[in-house]
């Protein structure tokens, strides 16, 4: 009996699977049904045979797979469709990193302050995320982080392209009168 390759990949919301002549793929939708979907692999006969081309033309017909797989089943997500993380260092203008910032697709963030020298209790630390044009930023509250932020969760709405941190009074306020102690650009 012959051995049968296959080859495959994780979608973000599935699987797809590919043999030597055809390909199969499924995929969850949103309202939580299944869907499939398969075709023909698509063929690069030209070298074939020849033992140093064959290796990559077998890896340029898996990739010749995904245009078909998307024609057939366009609900796939590739896993590098994937919206981008917006990551931040805030930083001092020493340069000495205070915190670390990630920001999801979504809005939902979370900030890493383990760098943060604690403030007495009438204090507090204040993220400002920072929207608007990039020469003019508009400071919009992100979340009142308490004197000794370790980890904290915020979310923030709009285009964010970066961050920026101040020291306030205990509670935090709506427009700050503060310079930052830190800022960051979203990367």
């Amino acid at each position: 009996m012959e051995k049968l390759r296959l080859g495959g990949m994780a979608l973000q919301n599935g699987v797809l699977v590919h043999g030597p002549r055809t390909w199969g793929a499924a995929v969850r939708l949103p309202d939580g049904t299944i869907k499939a979907a398969s075709g023909p692999k698509p063929r690069l006969a030209i070298g074939g045979s020849i033992p140093l081309v064959r290796g990559p033309l077998r890896l340029a017909e898996a990739f010749a797979v995904l245009p078909a797989m998307k024609r057939g089943l366009p609900e796939a997500r590739l896993p590098f469709e994937r919206p981008v993380v917006g990551v931040a260092l805030i930083a001092a203008s020493t340069g000495a990193t205070l915190a670390r910032v990630v920001l999801l697709p979504d809005g939902t963030g979370y900030l890493r302050g383990d760098d943060l020298r604690e403030l007495g209790p009438d204090h507090t630390y204040q993220l400002w995320a920072l929207t608007g044009p990039k020469g003019a930023p508009v400071a919009v509250s992100a979340g009142v982080l308490g004197p000794d932020p370790t980890a904290v969760g915020f979310h923030a709405s709009g285009p964010v392209h970066g961050f920026a941190m101040t020291v306030e009074h205990a509670g935090g306020v709506v427009r700050s009168r503060q310079q930052p102690i830190a800022s960051a650009s979203l990367s």
